[in-house]
C-alpha cells in the first residue's frame, strides 16, 4: 500500500510530467491484486483488465475518426491512475506480441504520447500524455529483462517480503470468515483517505488544480536533510544503472589436451601406445561475456526522485527526508535480476568486500554455474573486478566490489536498506531466482548437477570427506551408474581449489573429447 500511494501520488506533483508505471512481484495469493483493487472506486482510476498493442492508438477500418477517439485507450489514461492487476498475460504472451506491446509501452512511458500510422486511417496521434501506472504480477520471465535492456528500462517493480505462514497462522486463517468486512473496512479508509487528499485547498505557490487532479508543489528550495536525500538517490541510480544493464554471457570454450592416459586404469596395451590427442574440456565452468550495455543514470535518479518525493506527499510532505529512502531502495533493488541483487547484497555485508565462489554457493545454497555466470556480469558490468585466488588453471573465482560503490556498504546505507532482499530464503524456501534472470540457452540443467562447489573448509579432511560423500549420496539417488560415481576423486589439498578431478577410463575420455569436439 505504502510502493501503491507513492506511485499515485506522483500524479499530484506540480509540473512533473514523466509517467511511472509500477509493477508488485509476489507469489500467488499474496493479496497483491487485492491491494491494487481497493483503488477501483476512486473517480480518477482507469481500469484495464487486458490490453493490445492496437489498443491504445486504434486503427480499427471499421470505424471513423470521431468512434475512433472513443476507443482510443490512450486519452482514457491521460492524468490518470491507471490499474492493471494482473499483468501475467501481458508478460507471458507470445513473443511477438510480447515485443509489440513492450515497445508501446516505453514510449507513452517518455510521456510524449504516441503517433502512428496505418493504410486505413493514416496518421493518428495524441500528444503529451502524464499518468502513472499500476500493475501485479508473479514475476516477469527472463526475456522480458532482455526486452527492457534493449528498449530501455522504464518499467520498475517492487518485491514486498512475506514471513513464511506457520501452521497456527494457517489454521487462524482458517476459522476466521471475516475477510470481505475487512477488506470494505480497509477500502473505505483508503477513500476516505483520498478524498481528504483531493480536498487541499489552493493556496498560491503550494498547490492549484490541473485537469481536475489537485497538485502540490514540491519544495525544491529546501535543503540539509533534503540535499543529503538527493545525494542518497543519486548513489542509488549510480548502482542500479549497471545491477539491471544488459551483457551476453556465453559458456566458456577453453580446453586442454591431454596426449598420454599410461597411467589409465583399465587400459589395453594397444590403446596405451596410440598417440591420442584431442580437445578436452577444462574442470569447472567458466563464461565469456560481450560488451554490456549500460543505460545512463539520469532517467533513473528522476524517476526514484519522482518516487521518493510522490511517498514524502502520500505522508503529508512537500519536500524529502530520510524516511523517503527506504521506499526507493527497495524499488531499485526489486528493478535488478534477484539473482545479481542477492549476490549483491553478500557482497556488501562481507567483511572486505570480497567474495569468492564457494561463499556465494555456500551462502545461497546454488550451484556453481550461476555463481560464476553471475560473477563475470558483474565483472562486466562494472560492479566488481574479479581474479582468480590461486595460480591454478581449476583455482576458484573471487570478485571484489569497485571503490565506487563503497558506498553501500557503510553503516548508513544498509540501515536505510532495512535489510530488504528479494525473496529471502526465510521467506520464500523454494524461489526459482536462477530461472527468471538466466539465459537457459547457454547451459542446461545438466550443468547444476555436472559441477560441484566444497565450502571454505577445504583445509579439513573431515569437512572434504563430509562433500564428497553427500556428492556421491546426491549421484546415486540420481541413479547415476556407480562405476563412473567411484572415478571422482578430490582434487589436491590446495586450499584454493574448489573442483573435482576427472579421473575417467581412456576409452570414456576418447568418447567425451571427440564428442566435445564435434559439439
Amino acid at each position: 500500500m505504502e510502493f501503491c500511494l507513492s506511485v499515485k501520488s506522483i500524479l499530484n506533483i506540480v509540473d512533473f510530467t514523466l509517467p511511472f508505471m509500477g509493477v508488485i512481484l509476489a507469489p500467488p495469493s499474496s493479496m497483491k491484486t487485492m491491494v491494487i483493487q481497493l483503488f477501483r472506486k476512486y473517480p480518477d482510476v482507469f481500469y484495464t483488465d487486458g490490453f493490445t498493442s492496437s489498443s491504445l492508438v486504434s486503427h480499427n477500418a471499421a470505424l471513423n475518426e470521431e468512434q475512433l477517439q472513443k476507443v482510443d485507450m490512450l486519452p482514457k489514461m491521460k492524468s490518470k491512475l491507471v490499474l492493471t492487476p494482473e499483468l501475467a498475460l501481458f508478460f507471458t504472451g507470445k513473443e511477438e506480441d510480447l515485443q509489440k506491446v513492450m515497445g508501446i509501452i516505453t514510449r507513452v512511458l517518455d510521456g510524449h504520447g504516441l503517433e502512428n500510422d496505418s493504410g486505413a486511417h493514416g496518421h493518428r496521434q495524441y500528444g503529451d500524455t502524464m499518468f502513472v501506472w499500476l500493475g501485479a504480477a508473479v514475476e516477469i520471465p527472463f526475456r522480458v529483462w532482455k526486452l527492457l535492456g534493449t528498449l530501455g528500462h522504464k518499467i520498475y517493480f517492487i518485491r514486498p517480503n512475506f514471513q513464511k505462514k506457520t501452521v497456527s497462522d494457517l489454521k487462524r486463517i482458517a476459522k476466521n470468515n471475516n475477510f470481505s468486512s475487512i477488506n470494505k473496512e480497509i477500502e473505505e479508509a483508503l477513500l476516505d483517505y483520498l478524498k481528504i487528499f483531493d480536498a487541499a485547498p489552493e493556496i498560491e505557490g503550494k498547490t492549484k488544480l490541473g485537469n481536475n487532479v489537485i497538485k502540490i508543489r514540491w519544495n525544491e528550495e529546501e535543503e540539509g536533510e533534503q540535499d543529503k536525500t538527493l545525494e542518497y538517490l543519486a548513489q542509488l541510480a549510480n548502482l542500479l544503472a549497471p545491477l539491471r544493464g544488459d551483457v551476453y554471457v556465453s559458456q566458456s570454450k577453453f580446453t586442454k589436451h591431454k596426449s598420454d592416459y599410461n597411467n589409465e586404469i583399465n587400459v589395453s596395451n594397444n590403446e596405451q601406445n596410440n598417440s591420442y590427442q584431442q580437445p578436452h574440456q577444462v574442470e569447472g565452468q567458466d563464461y565469456d561475456t560481450d560488451f554490456p550495455i549500460i543505460e545512463d543514470a539520469s532517467r533513473a535518479v528522476v524517476l526514484l526522485r519522482n518516487l521518493a518525493i510522490g511517498h514524502a506527499i502520500s505522508q503529508g510532505r512537500d519536500s524529502l527526508t530520510i524516511k523517503d529512502v527506504p521506499i526507493a531502495i527497495k524499488v531499485a533493488l526489486s528493478t535488478a535480476p534477484v539473482r545479481r541483487v542477492r549476490i549483491l547484497d553478500l557482497l556488501l555485508k562481507s567483511e572486505n568486500g570480497v567474495l569468492t565462489t564457494s561463499q556465494i554457493c555456500n551462502e545461497l545454497s546454488i550451484s556453481q554455474p550461476p555463481v560464476t555466470r553471475t560473477m563475470r556480469e558483474f565483472d562486466a558490468l562494472g560492479i566488481a573486478d574479479i581474479s582468480a585466488v590461486g595460480e591454478y588453471n581449476n583455482s576458484e573465482l573471487q570478485i571484489k566490489l569497485k571503490s565506487e560503490f563503497e558506498w553501500f556498504r557503510t553503516d548508513v546505507f544498509l540501515e536505510l536498506k532495512e535489510d530488504f532482499v528479494p525473496y529471502e530464503k526465510k521467506n520464500n524456501e523454494h524461489n526459482d531466482f536462477d530461472q527468471q534472470s538466466v539465459d537457459d540457452s547457454n547451459f542446461t540443467e545438466d550443468d547444476h548437477e555436472k559441477h560441484v562447489v566444497k565450502n571454505d573448509n577445504t583445509d579439513n579432511p573431515t569437512s572434504q570427506n563430509k562433500d564428497l560423500s553427500s556428492f556421491l549420496e546426491s549421484k546415486e539417488q540420481q541413479n547415476i551408474n556407480s562405476d563412473t560415481v567411484e572415478t571422482l576423486e578430490t582434487c589436491d589439498n590446495n586450499k584454493d581449489c574448489h573442483t573435482f578431478k576427472d579421473n575417467l577410463p581412456l576409452e570414456i575420455q576418447k568418447n567425451n573429447d571427440i564428442e566435445n569436439a564435434n559439439t
